[in-house]
């Protein structure tokens, strides 16, 4: 049996800890929510959360911790199957304030016992006991800037060294800060608008994070599909090799038609037929509508989980956002391909990924043609 080291309990420690046993009892009625609850290895959980056979150990640390005594509770947890999260005191030394430029949001230094958790894959946070109503939870946060290579089509990030030293734009997004941090952003919420949901700890601040690291992953795939179109349109097309044909000689003549000099056959150079532009499908739904019927493959993404859900639907309209035309639900890519068969339709298979945010679609990328063809752009099929 491992033995739990507790520090005697300060002011702000007791306070957090009521409010963090509060805010379970409200927010969740059905949960069996405790307070200093010894689980089977002997730890006592500052609150003990049990929500739809989850445990949830939620620590509120204001005593000063070394990064052995975290390792060794945390995985205390994990071998018991209870998923910790650290509520890390707003005062030294868990919350050091850095030097940040003026103008600038403040910033704190990364501390041991921070960093140590976070490499072990803990979820952290601060806790303010007397900040807005009820409380308060810090998440911390960093900024990096992503960046996409034409040639090779890898991407890389750069973390952004606090304070900013790089120029912000649309590449550059806001995320959760990791081991590799020294200094770090912060932003509060309410812990009454805080949640648990599936494995984790979420503030609102952290979903936000989420978004914009979605936005980001969105943006580099469109990013690297628009240079691999742009790679595809400028290599050189292979030019087809010419066809010697012998044309029939005409009656009375020794020289084939149409070659009055009798050198030999004539040489026809062989004519590509004409093919719709990749480009144009890939870049404008509004070229997409001139097909009659589509069948959708959809990947639909849960951002905080990472499950992903497979769909397809047989439609007659491309819009996206839009519930307007027949909408067919299929169980299989092979069951819409065979319901088109039967009609005798043609059709472009597409996929679209979304991704969804507590159940609910916040981003997407554009469908893209499944069905070309290797011999050519071809965007149709008669089934």
């Amino acid at each position: 049996m491992q033995k739990s080291v507790h520090h005697p309990e300060s002011y702000f420690h007791i306070l957090g800890k009521n409010l963090v046993f509060q805010w379970a009892r409200q927010r969740y009625p059905s949960a069996q929510v405790q307070q200093e609850a010894k689980v089977e290895n002997g730890q006592i959980a500052d609150v003990l959360v049990t929500l739809e056979e989850r445990r949830f150990a939620i620590e509120i640390q204001y005593a000063a911790l070394s990064p052995e005594e975290a390792h060794r509770r945390h995985k205390g947890y994990c071998d018991l199957g209870i998923i910790d999260v650290w509520l890390l005191g707003h005062r030294p030394p868990h919350l050091v304030n850095a030097r940040h430029h003026s103008g600038e949001p403040p910033l704190v230094e990364m501390g041991q016992t921070q960093r140590r958790l976070i490499e072990l894959g803990a979820q952290c946070f601060w806790i303010a006991p007397e900040g807005m109503d009820g409380g308060a939870i810090a998440t911390a946060w960093t900024i990096s800037r992503r960046e996409v290579s034409p040639s090779t089509l890898e991407t890389s990030d750069s973390r952004q060294k606090l304070p900013i030293t790089m120029r912000q734009d649309g590449w550059c997004w806001r995320h959760p800060a990791s081991q590799d941090d020294t200094r770090m952003h912060f932003e509060a919420d309410a812990l009454s608008e805080c949640s648990l949901e599936g494995q984790s700890f979420i503030t609102p601040t952290l979903r936000r994070l989420w978004e914009e690291q979605a936005r980001i992953d969105v943006l580099t795939s469109q990013q690297v599909d628009t240079f691999r179109r742009e790679a595809e349109a400028q290599r050189p097309v292979r030019s087809a090799p010419h066809v010697r044909v012998d044309l029939p000689t005409a009656r009375g003549s020794q020289s084939p038609q149409g070659n009055p000099t009798g050198n030999g056959p004539q040489e026809v150079p062989y004519k590509r037929p004409a093919e719709p532009s990749a480009h144009s499908i890939h870049t404008t739904l509004a070229t997409l509508q001139k097909h009659p019927w589509f069948i959708v493959k959809t990947r639909t993404r849960n951002y905080v989980t990472g499950a992903e859900e497979i769909s397809f639907e047989v439609r007659d309209e491309i819009q996206v956002g839009s519930q307007q035309g027949i909408r067919q639900h299929m169980g299989s890519l092979e069951d819409g391909i065979a319901w088109a068969k039967n009609r005798r339709h043609e059709v472009v298979v597409l996929e679209q990924v979304v991704l969804n945010l507590n159940g609910s679609p916040f981003m997407w990328a554009p469908p893209v043609p499944l069905n070309w063809t290797l011999e050519g752009p071809a965007t149709r099929r008669l089934w």
